[in-house]
């Protein structure tokens, strides 16, 4: 991922179920031939929200491709990866303190309970994504608009992580999961008043 480090996120994941490699001309899945689009689109429609050692994978693939010259993700591909990686540091905060639901579906991503408006509520990745995306992504694209919105959004997520040598690399900052945390509220808030904000796309 262009100007991050993605590479040295430390995170503890099941072990991948494919193996990816960067090339010149896309990422080998397998022995098949991917472009960097496609991949970089699996954070963004959810694929990869139940296969979290694949995501992790891919985003250290396509650092050592842009490290290589061989893509430089745009904005709008930056800002997917970036939400993916911050809503995934989040979860796994939530699983690591015991709040993974229980009735998952096979091949779903998993259900933890969220507490933190004071009513226990179902949440998922995607959940975390939807609500980073209409409470950094729309607020800051609304104010600044374009790539000037596009580039603060990425730096807001930016923000939110922090490298950690003892933890292996990057995690979630007390910083983020505070911002996290008041984020889903308002949004859990929101989901229940109808009170969204106009929705704009950063595509």
């Amino acid at each position: 991922m262009s100007k991050s480090n993605i590479k040295s996120a430390g995170v503890s994941v099941p072990a991948a179920t494919n193996e990816l490699k960067a090339t010149p001309d896309g990422v080998m899945i397998n022995g098949t031939l991917q472009t960097y689009s496609y991949i970089i689109n699996l954070f963004e429609n959810g694929t990869y929200d139940s296969l979290s050692a694949d995501a992790y994978q891919a985003l250290h693939v396509i650092h050592d491709a842009n490290q290589s010259g061989w893509v430089e993700p745009d904005l709008n591909q930056q800002i997917a990866m970036w939400r993916w990686l911050v809503a995934s540091m989040f979860i796994r905060e939530l699983e690591k303190n015991g709040c993974e639901a229980e009735g998952i579906t096979p091949g779903e991503d998993k259900y933890y309970t969220y507490a933190g408006g004071g009513i226990p509520i179902p949440l998922r990745m995607m959940n975390v994504r939807n609500a980073l995306m209409c409470l950094v992504e729309t607020q800051l694209l609304q104010v600044l608009g374009g790539d000037e919105g596009k580039v603060a959004s990425v730096e807001a997520y930016r923000t939110m992580v922090t490298n950690s040598p003892e933890d292996g690399g990057l995690i979630l900052s007390d910083d983020g999961m505070r911002q996290i945390t008041g984020f889903l509220d308002a949004f859990i808030t929101m989901a229940v008043t109808g009170a969204f904000p106009d929705s704009q796309a950063i595509h």
